[in-house]
């Protein structure tokens, strides 16, 4: 049986239980009590993968496949040896076998989409990212961004809003994901979402008024001036407010003179073009 809980299991090791060097000086040391034990020499090489060491990792890997054929899921780790290594034809062929072996593996279908976009096959990598999202069901945020990333980069923007959307649900209010969601809207002149994703980002930010800022000037470029002028005089007033260490602030005042060259140039287009009555 394929290893891969114990995968997830050495990433969270690796990560949470000290650095690279001592996870590896311990694999080290259990090695060479135990040279004969396969998945030791698996797990120095899942370590190895993990920290781009490509050229050992490609030699555990040899060598836990010959003390335990097929026991362990080699040619996964061995694929993404090889796309660190930037052999992406050779990472591509391992990862066909270990897929065609084992279709529902999400993990290894997003190693393969990351071969096939350095292989300029984008089409097949996003349907490979598209399958591993689906195989993948408690997908992390990470997962999300790159999926959503290879989609901007074939012009599938409302495909990859729509993912987004679909994930924020599932994973709540990651800031990473509402940013990039909140890019993606703007571009696509969804202004109703961006403005609740600015809602949110305000909620969680250090400071509001950057975000207020973003506010009323989302409200003007959606056309709504009244309420732009409206945002940018509330950011005023809330700034005028302000203690004055805090209003004396460079990023503040710089906010401030923002604002009212806003107000005035919404001004002067509002006299320009009156609104019909």
């Amino acid at each position: 049986m394929l290893l891969f809980i114990a995968c997830s299991g050495w990433a969270t090791m690796s990560h949470g239980h000290g650095a690279y060097h001592e996870e590896l000086e311990r694999a080290n040391e259990e090695i060479a009590a135990h040279p004969e034990d396969g998945q030791l020499w698996y797990r120095r090489g899942f370590l190895n993968v993990l920290h781009g060491a490509w050229e050992s990792a490609l030699v555990d890997l040899e060598k836990a496949d010959r003390l335990a054929p097929g026991k362990f899921a080699t040619n996964w780790l061995r694929g993404q040896a090889l796309t660190t290594a930037g052999q992406f034809a050779a990472a591509k062929a391992v990862l066909n076998d270990f897929i065609t072996q084992y279709p529902d593996h999400g993990g290894a279908l997003a190693s393969r989409a990351r071969a096939l976009v350095q292989l300029k096959e984008h089409n097949a990598a996003l349907a490979d990212y598209r399958a591993a999202l689906i195989k993948t069901p408690n997908a992390e945020p990470d997962l999300v961004q790159e999926v959503v990333e290879a989609l901007i980069s074939q012009q599938q923007n409302e495909e990859a809003a729509d993912l987004l959307e679909v994930h924020l649900k599932r994973l709540g209010n990651s800031p990473g994901l509402v940013m990039k969601a909140l890019e993606l809207e703007i571009v696509l002149g969804r202004y109703d979402a961006a403005l609740s994703r600015v809602d949110v980002l305000q909620q969680t930010a250090p400071r509001p008024e950057p975000w207020m800022a973003k506010r009323a000037s989302l409200l003007a470029q959606a056309g709504r001036i009244r309420e732009s002028q409206a945002a940018w005089q509330a950011l005023i007033t809330h700034i005028q407010a302000l203690p004055n260490l805090e209003r004396g602030a460079h990023a503040m005042q710089l906010i401030a003179e923002q604002a009212h060259q806003a107000l005035a140039s919404l001004k002067s287009l509002s006299q320009t073009n009156p609104p019909t009555p």
